[in-house]
C-alpha cells in the first residue's frame, strides 16, 4: 500500500568560457576532504556575496558527501537572495535531517520570520512526504518532482496526487486555511 504523509506549513545565458583547470581546487581523493574543499569554496562565494555560486557549491559538496548543515548553509544563499520558498525549504529540510541540532531555537525563528513574509503575500508553504521517495507528487495538476517536494499555494480548496510505479495511485482533497 502507497504511504503518504503532508507536513503544512501555515505561512502560520550565453555559456560561459570555462575555467582552467588551474582556477579549480585540486582534486581530493577523499570524498570528505573533496566534500570539505567544496564547503570552503562555497563559504568564500557566500562572504564575496555570490549566493547563486555558493549554492551551487554547497549542493556539490551535498552530492560528495551528505550533511544537514548544508541545508542550513543553502538556507541563507536562498534567504540573501530573498527567495522565501526555497530559503524555508532548506532550513525546513536542516531541522528534519538534524532535529538535535544546537541552533534549531534560532533556526526555527528564522523559520517563522520567513512564514511571516510568505503569509504578507498571501502564501503558505506545502511540504509532502511520500513512501517511496521516488514518488512524483502532483498538486492542482502541477507535478512538483519527486517526495520531499513543496510549493506556494494560495488559501483555499487544492488537489493532491501521490503516484509511483508498482503502487496504487493517493489523490487527496485538502483545504489550505488563511
Amino acid at each position: 500500500m502507497f504511504a503518504h504523509a503532508l507536513c503544512v506549513a501555515l505561512v502560520v545565458s550565453a555559456p560561459a568560457k570555462p575555467p582552467k583547470k588551474a582556477a579549480e581546487p585540486p582534486a581530493a581523493a577523499d570524498p570528505t576532504q573533496k566534500a570539505k574543499d567544496l564547503f570552503l569554496a562555497a563559504q568564500k562565494l557566500y562572504k564575496e556575496a555570490r549566493y547563486a555560486d555558493a549554492i551551487a557549491k554547497f549542493e556539490e559538496a551535498y552530492a560528495v558527501k551528505p550533511s544537514p548543515i548544508l541545508f542550513f548553509n543553502i538556507g541563507k544563499c536562498h534567504e540573501q537572495l530573498g527567495d522565501v520558498p526555497k530559503a524555508l525549504r532548506a532550513y525546513r529540510d536542516y531541522l528534519r535531517m538534524a532535529p538535535d541540532a544546537k541552533d534549531k531555537d534560532t533556526v526555527s525563528d528564522a523559520i517563522a520570520n520567513l512564514e511571516r513574509r510568505l503569509k504578507e503575500k498571501g502564501l503558505q508553504q506545502l511540504m509532502v512526504f511520500a513512501d517511496p521517495p521516488a514518488a512524483i507528487i502532483e498538486v492542482d495538476g502541477k507535478v512538483l518532482g519527486n517526495s520531499p517536494a513543496s510549493i506556494e499555494l494560495t488559501a483555499g480548496n487544492h488537489k493532491l496526487v501521490v503516484k509511483a510505479e508498482g503502487y496504487e495511485t493517493t489523490e487527496r482533497s485538502f483545504v489550505m486555511q488563511t
